[in-house]
């Protein structure tokens, strides 16, 4: 189970967040338009999955970044390291 939560090098969280996002709104937009006229009835529940899967992106995202922000301060540590330095 906790290979779910472990996000992929490949994959650009943010983006997935951010559809995920728009499709979650997308569907509390319907449900509450469904409310108000028939036009729209049931179509939510076709954007319904997004629901749960908006919450799961928010969880890898956080993972991702944070693991991403680890990286990055290895790399600087390791290039300031590996800098000869000048005598004046």
């Amino acid at each position: 189970m906790s290979a779910i939560l472990e996000p992929s090098e490949s994959i650009n969280y943010n983006f997935v967040a951010g559809v995920y996002g728009f499709f979650a709104v997308l569907c509390g937009v319907l449900a509450v338009a469904q409310r108000f006229t028939d036009a729209v009835e049931g179509f939510y529940i076709t954007l319904l999955p997004f629901v749960p899967l908006l919450f799961w992106s928010l969880v890898v995202r956080a993972k991702w970044l944070k693991t991403r922000a680890s990286k990055e301060e290895q790399q600087t540590d390791g290039t300031a390291q590996d800098e000869p330095k000048k005598d004046k």
